[in-house]
């Protein structure tokens, strides 16, 4: 049953086969691509989320660091450290208990991620209560001399997160902190700044914090190998080896993990207090969900299936219209037109066959063409007659007035007569070819004028508008002087001077001159007259000759579409000659 169907039909099934393959293809590679490009976008918008917050930690944390900087500069608390030796026993609790204190307790209250500030200071005339505690008494203690040890002077340092002390006296469930110091000197006096930071405050904001519907945000402290929300997921991580060697290689990443037959990811960034991480821990499942997916992408698809099948239709009726044409050829040689062509633009079997085709056509027209060969040979004789015409029409009757002139005054416009007479002789004699450029056929024109201006006492003007870059165009040799020639003879008039305008322009395919006189013109009849004469070639003993031979020259050499028009103006007649363009 396939056999008997159409050659169009048997494409446009093939391409739909071959279609449907690319479009099952493209179709598995644009929905991975897809779904790539929707796994880094939600990765960019997790990992935004991290480093607002991450950002929005360093700057508490610069907020503290500036705070403690702040204390170690203040002159009120460090003049109290420098003269606690001097003081009596009731100057040294009247300056404590009203200027120290209520600072540090100011400090304290408008802070709220600061639980409380410690001051270690070897200065042994400050007694060890309140905010200040003896530097050389905790020198014993083992945690102490390591802390001391990692401190540099005039430099603040965060502490990884630890247990409380036995010193400390904060307000967290956990039992955790941070510790931010800063050491410095006052005279002979070392002082050591301990900012207690309670974890729970610090990080208060991500508690509320949900990315998904079961994602969250949670602290990982490295060192301590802990995390700040207690979550048996998070309790997992901290025993699997190739998380931590993530963290420990990467300060920014994502980790996948299996975790009782769920999938998850871990998004994690190093925050800057020590040892410290922001985790993202989110379902793989509700990843996807982060990002809404546009519709409009599943109505581009659809409508690139629909492109996709539309350009296999056109592509099969483009070679089902390319086996027509061959058809159509074959009809019109049939009929005898052996001047039909089909257009070759590759290299496969139908235009192999078109190109065999076109070269039997040409070969064929080509022999029938050899039967007109006479007739054509006709025609170049009657072209090289009418030329012949042409040229002596007006030399001897010039010749015959420069000689008149000549016997009555010799002066120098005999002369320069002479001269533009010469110059038109010599032309003619001297041009082997039918075409010359339009740059030789314009002074071939202006001699004329001149010329013809010794027997009309110099009433005869003639101007010429033409652009520069198309004077080499090409037109045919003598086919100007005749219209000039015909305006003079039948436009001038004794009383008046006469004005001839000449302009030449192109559009690229058609060159246009038009040729304007001032003269005498010619009545409606005759111009019905002389533009049928025109149309028809044909001699009349009332229309010029030189027109009806220009037009014949200009029909024999380009065809039909060109030639000359004429139109009558309020005042003279313009003729309008049409060529094609050749350079």
């Amino acid at each position: 049953m396939f056999r008997v169907k159409r050659f169009s039909t048997k494409l446009l099934i093939s391409y739909l086969v071959i279609i449907c393959l690319f479009i099952i293809v493209s179709a598995a590679f644009i929905y991975d691509q897809f779904y790539k490009t929707l796994d880094q976008q939600t990765a960019n918008f997790v990992f935004e989320i991290l480093d607002s917050e991450s950002t929005s930690l360093n700057e508490t944390t610069a907020h503290m660091e500036s705070i403690i900087l702040g204390i170690s500069v203040n002159s009120t608390l460090n003049e109290f450290i420098r003269s606690a030796s001097t003081y009596s026993d009731k100057e040294y609790t009247d300056n404590y208990s009203n200027t120290v204190e209520p600072l540090l307790d100011w400090i304290v209250k408008s802070n709220n991620e600061i639980s409380r500030i410690n001051m270690f200071t070897t200065n042994t005339h400050i007694h060890d209560v309140g905010y200040f505690f003896n530097y050389n008494q905790y020198m014993k203690e083992g945690w102490f001399p390591e802390e001391v040890q990692e401190q540099q002077l005039y430099q603040t340092y965060w502490d990884k997160m630890h247990r409380h002390r036995d010193y400390l006296k904060v307000n967290s469930s956990d039992g955790y902190v941070y510790s931010l110091f800063y050491w410095y000197e006052i005279g002979d006096n070392k002082v050591l700044i301990e900012f207690e930071i309670s974890t729970n405050i610090l990080f208060s904001s991500l508690k509320d914090y949900s990315i998904s519907k079961s994602g969250y945000i949670t602290i990982y402290d490295f060192p301590l190998n802990r995390f700040l929300k207690d979550d048996p997921i998070l309790n997992y991580l901290t025993t699997n080896q190739e998380f931590i060697l993530a963290l420990q290689e990467n300060e920014k990443g994502i980790y996948h993990f299996h975790y009782e037959d769920i999938d998850y990811e871990a998004f994690f960034n190093q925050a800057n207090i020590t040892g410290s991480y922001l985790i993202t821990i989110i379902p793989e499942k509700e990843i996807k969900n982060l990002i809404p997916v546009n519709k409009n992408i599943v109505y581009f698809l659809s409508g690139f299936v629909i492109i996709i099948i539309g350009l296999a239709i056109i592509f099969q009726r483009s070679f089902a219209r390319r086996i027509v044409s061959v058809q159509k050829a074959i009809k019109q040689v049939e009929k005898g037109d052996f001047s039909i062509h089909i257009p070759v633009k590759g290299k496969d079997e139908i235009d192999m066959l078109a190109n065999d085709f076109n070269i039997m056509a040409t070969k064929i027209e080509d022999l029938i063409n050899k039967v007109y060969v006479s007739e054509i040979e006709r025609k170049q004789a009657e072209l090289f007659a009418l030329q012949s015409q042409i040229r002596p029409h007006f030399i001897y009757n010039t010749l015959e007035s420069i000689r008149m002139l000549a016997e009555i005054n010799d002066e120098e416009e005999i002369s320069s007569g002479l001269m533009a007479l010469g110059q038109l002789i010599r032309s003619k004699n001297h041009s082997s070819e039918d075409l010359i450029t339009i740059k030789d056929e314009i002074k071939t024109v202006e001699n004329y004028i001149t010329v013809e201006n010794i027997t009309h006492n110099d009433r005869i003007h003639f101007q010429v508008d033409v652009d520069e870059n198309i004077e080499s165009l090409k037109i045919i040799n003598m086919i100007l002087q005749p219209i000039l020639e015909n305006s003079i003879i039948h436009g001038f008039n004794s009383g008046y001077d006469l004005n001839i305008t000449m302009s030449i322009k192109t559009d690229g395919k058609m060159l246009q001159i038009t040729v304007d006189d001032d003269g005498l013109g010619v009545d409606n009849d005759r111009l019905i007259e002389l533009k049928n004469s025109l149309l028809e070639m044909k001699y009349n003993k009332n229309i010029s000759i030189g027109l009806i031979n220009v037009q014949k020259r200009i029909k024999l050499y380009f065809g039909e579409a060109y030639g000359i028009e004429v139109i009558q103006l309020e005042k003279g007649l313009r003729v309008v000659i049409k060529l094609p363009v050749i350079i």
